[in-house]
């Protein structure tokens, strides 16, 4: 116990939280409607759109780039679908949308991947300029406007609610969009990905930058110092002036890393 609460205590997480708490101590000090249920169900479903953006960074921060590109791609993605599925007159069941929005910003994104991994450039440089041609391709080729008239299953998703909370006092009440349950599944799915997979951990800085395992003693010691070659012309162990391939000079333990 005590190490756990020295291992909080050094978290930067821990401290900016008790600054968010005392913040919200003063909100409701002064307003006393800040713990309200109803206003806690305002800041859920305001937190959907935020809080996916932010596990979309925390990913790309984890695995060592930063990307500042991510919410033109989601603009972008999402205006390119709504507009299609508009013009097309099509009104179908609401998945049609989602994966079409992700399909497209799979692509948008592998534009960043290609150009993080052929130039030896920052991946922030490469993010803000692609930033600014999907901005660009949005506004000058798609000539955005605001989308009044939406797809019957879109609209229908968006006004849907779990539940409804209402404050007695003022007579207030918001609804929790269902939208939330995705923001949920999605902070689920990053947990488990970089904290129990291979994937996960293999992306993060303290993998990439932590050294191979040690080789083993016996099986790559050096000769000793009674051996010597019978032919001179010929080191005695030709294999130290390369290194060693992994399948004869790891213990079994590592054969992950072959």
């Amino acid at each position: 116990m005590p190490r756990l609460i020295t291992k909080v205590l050094r978290a930067n997480e821990f401290w900016v939280f008790l600054v968010i708490a005392a913040l919200t101590l003063v909100i409701q000090a002064r307003s006393g409607q800040f713990y309200t249920a109803n206003n806690l169900v305002d800041l859920a479903g305001a937190m959907v759109v935020p809080g996916l953006f932010a596990v979309a960074a925390h990913l790309v921060l984890v695995s060592g780039g930063i990307d500042v590109s991510f919410p033109a791609l989601a603009s972008l993605a999402v205006y390119m679908t709504t507009k299609v599925l508009v013009d097309n007159g099509w009104n179908g069941t609401v998945i049609v949308p989602f994966l079409i929005a992700a399909a497209l910003g799979a692509v948008l994104g592998a534009f960043n991947g290609i150009f993080t991994s052929r130039l030896t450039v920052p991946t922030l440089i490469i993010t803000l300029g692609t930033a600014n041609v999907f901005n660009g391709v949005m506004q000058g080729a798609l000539k955005s406007v605001q989308i009044n008239t939406i797809p019957e299953s879109m609209r229908a998703f968006g006004l849907s609610s779990l539940f409804v909370a209402r404050n007695e006092s003022s007579g207030l009440q918001s609804s929790m969009p269902v939208s939330f349950l995705i923001l949920v599944a999605v902070v689920a799915v990053a947990f488990f990905v970089t904290r129990y997979t291979m994937f996960g951990r293999s992306s993060s800085p303290s993998a990439a930058t932590s050294p191979p395992p040690p080789a083993s003693a016996s099986r790559c010691a050096p000769p000793s110092s009674g051996s010597t070659s019978s032919s001179a012309s010929s080191p005695p162990w030709p294999a130290w002036s390369a290194p060693a391939p992994w399948d004869r000079c790891t213990p079994p333990t590592c054969s992950a890393w072959k």
